[in-house]
């Protein structure tokens, strides 16, 4: 009995698929149109790869924002005080914190002449955003400084 040469042979989806030459073509069936197991291995370990290489750079660029934020409303608040000072405000605080807290909760000032009260304050600040910023102020006489180097 002779068996014929161009013979295409697709067996159970769990054997290879041949061609006429008898090479192996693909591990699946051609009608198989799902991923395997191992091509979804793989993308997990590359997906692991790329979060193992950019984590480590997140945290350098979280701290420098923070830093940045926090000198960003230490000048709110010392402009604030400043500004409220000018304006004529007589119960100015007598330690940093005090300012800070003063300008927190808001200050208004009414002019002479009887106008509009003028408000001076910050709003959308927590606690713990006032406390780092309050570290990067210092109280001299009446004016708020915002200090070059940062107390620990």
């Amino acid at each position: 009995m002779n068996k014929p040469k161009n013979l295409a042979c697709v067996t159970d989806w769990k054997m290879p698929y041949f061609r006429a030459t008898g090479d192996i073509h693909s591990m699946k069936p051609p009608h198989a149109k799902a991923f395997s197991l191992v091509e979804l291995m793989v993308v997990i370990a590359v997906i692991g790869v790329i979060a193992a290489i950019g984590l480590p750079m997140i945290g350098p660029i979280v701290y420098s924002a923070d830093a940045v934020k926090n000198r960003r409303n230490a000048q709110n608040i010392a402009s604030m005080y400043n500004s409220a000072v000018a304006a004529g405000m007589t119960n100015s605080a007598n330690s940093t914190l005090a300012a800070v807290e003063l300008i927190a909760a808001g200050v208004s000032i009414s002019p002479g002449n009887g106008g509009e009260a003028l408000k001076f304050s910050v709003d959308g600040m927590s606690a713990d955003e006032r406390e780092a910023a309050e570290r990067l102020l210092e109280l001299r006489g009446d004016q708020l400084v915002l200090l070059t180097e940062v107390q620990p």
